[in-house]
This record gives C-alpha cells, structure tokens and sequence, in this order.
C-alpha cells in the first residue's frame, strides 16, 4: 500500500487559488467588455451628430447656391438661421454675409449639432456659384449677384 501523501491529486488550497484566478480574469474580461461597449456607443452618436451636420450644410449649400440673392442680405431679412431636430438631435444652422473687402461676395454657412454628441461645420458659398434663371453666372463683366453690395 502507498502512504496517503504519496497519492497524486489537488488539496483544497490549490483548488481555491484556481477559483480565484479564473475569478479575477474573467472580472477583467466582463471590464473590458463593459468598456468597449461604451466606446462603441460614443463613437455611434459621435457619427449620428457628424452624419446630421453633414446633411444640413450640404442641404444649406445647396439651397443658397440656388437662392444666392435671397441669402447674401443675411443676417437680417429673410431666413438667416434655421433648425432641424431628428433621433435627439438638433442642428442650428445660420447663414451670414462675410464682412470686409476679403469677404464680399461669400455667405458663410454654419452647423451645430447637439444632442448624446455634437458637431460643428462651416463653409462659405461663393456668389460665383449662383445660377439664375437662365443659367447665367456671374462673370467679371456682368457681376450680377457678386456686386458688391450696402452694409
């Protein structure tokens, strides 16, 4: 016969060690899981904000290129600024008339978004974008809406 501490096996000692480290890697393992988790949410609103910001200076671009006239009297007559609220979303959008000589003849476009996340985009139209009626645009001889106009 063997002597009992001759015989293989685990004590109780070692069996609870075991335990505790599986424990402790699998809370990490739940923590990083938990942690990817919330950047991926931030990094969807973060796109949901910059999509919307997009599409509302896009939609403004365009409607100020086929409306220059209308616009380049901004701020102040006409619709100047404007919101669009979609999946608790809001975006403020403005238009404005560049000031100095630099400036003239540019309307610069302006998005903010807030909501879960934000954004913030800006351009300027020229007026040498606009089209009238007839599909004239402006040329150096015919400034048409590029002429300079009242402060």
């Amino acid at each position: 016969m063997r002597p009992v501490a001759a015989t293989r096996g685990l004590t109780l000692i070692e069996v609870l060690v075991a335990v505790v480290v599986i424990t402790v890697v699998a809370l990490g393992l739940v923590g990083i899981q938990l942690l990817s988790l919330r950047i991926t949410r931030s990094s969807q609103e973060s796109s949901l904000a910059t999509q919307l910001a997009v599409e509302t200076l896009t939609d403004r671009i365009v409607a100020v290129t086929s409306n220059f006239e209308t616009y380049r009297s901004c701020p102040g007559v006409g619709t100047c600024t404007g919101r669009v609220v979609r999946d608790g979303f809001t975006a403020d959008w403005s238009v404005a008339r560049g000031s100095g000589y630099e400036l003239d003849g540019l309307l610069q476009v302006d998005v903010a978004v807030t909501g879960p996340a934000t954004a913030r985009m800006s351009t300027y139209v020229s007026c040498m974008d606009y089209q009238d009626a007839l599909g004239k645009t402006p040329t150096l001889l015919d400034l048409g809406v590029c002429a300079p106009v009242g402060p």
